[in-house]
């Protein structure tokens, strides 16, 4: 199944229309017939609900939802990792010929969710999970999860082509020094950079430093946090440090958009202990 853009944009504009509408409502009636039909779209849902539901939507603009209410114990994720650094199952990802400043090496290893965690979800909606490995001095650039390199999706990764988003928990690293970063990227966006995918022969310097006046937002997470991977948010991390920098994420494919997983959490659909 393919990629579902919800517009959040247009999902925003609405509500605040309403809010706005019904303002005007206090000081006199409303008579334009699209503006009746907006505000009868609504009206089953009070002011304060309503405020609720924009701040939310608001939030999902940006491309993240921090999870303070989802439960986890970091130690037991390091105790895995050092069971994957003893059996050697990292599956390493070579640089490019064509890399940027920092090269790009970093390394995946599936694995299954901790119980701990697993037992939180009322239901299996995730498709894979698994650790992502960046080595100190390396990058990888500001991109959505739909690269089509196969160097990246060979079928050993817990990363699928069609992920739409996945909670990500910091386990390893300096993530002040080495944030997730977000972009927003357009199409306007891609066609002033010179970048489709981006395909490995595009990440280069040039393009890369282009991306900074697009970058919207420096998540460290502080918390488990739930990131939109397709669509027009865009994510690229880069280590400057000489430490691992690994994050343990569980990861979502079509039909649960980030929207939709979003509003699972935020419905109580999933446990909260």
């Amino acid at each position: 199944m393919s990629h579902i853009d919800v517009n959040l944009d247009k999902v925003v504009s609405k509500i605040e229309n309403v809010l706005d509408l019904r303002n005007q409502q206090k000081h006199k009636p409303i008579t334009q017939k699209e503006d009746v039909i907006s505000l009868e779209e609504y009206m089953t849902i009070d002011d304060n609900n309503l405020l609720k539901d924009l701040s939310f939507y608001k939030q999902l603009q940006q491309g993240y939802l921090s999870l303070p209410q989802l439960k986890w114990d970091k130690q037991e994720l390091l105790d895995i990792i050092n069971t994957i650094d003893k059996e050697n199952k990292w599956l390493v990802h070579n640089p490019y010929p064509e890399t940027f400043h920092r090269g790009n090496k970093f390394a995946t290893a599936t694995s299954e969710i901790p119980s701990s965690i697993l037992k939180q979800f009322k239901m299996k909606f995730y498709s894979q999970s698994g650790f992502s490995r960046l080595y100190p001095n390396s990058s990888t650039p500001p991109h959505p999860d739909n690269n089509p390199d196969k160097r990246l999706h060979d079928g050993t990764s817990f990363i699928p082509y069609s992920r739409e988003c996945a909670i990500f928990f910091p386990v390893e690293g300096d993530f002040n020094l080495s944030p997730t970063n977000l972009y927003k990227v357009t199409q306007d966006v891609k066609n002033e950079i010179g970048v489709a995918g981006l395909q490995p022969k595009e990440w280069s310097n040039e393009k890369i430093l282009k991306f900074e006046k697009f970058k919207t937002t420096k998540l460290t997470l502080n918390h488990p946090t739930l990131i939109r991977t397709q669509g027009k948010i865009w994510h690229g991390v880069d280590n400057p440090t000489n430490e691992n920098r690994t994050t343990f994420q569980i990861s979502f494919n079509s039909p649960y958009t980030f929207e939709a997983v979003a509003q699972l959490f935020r419905s109580g659909l999933i446990n909260v202990l």
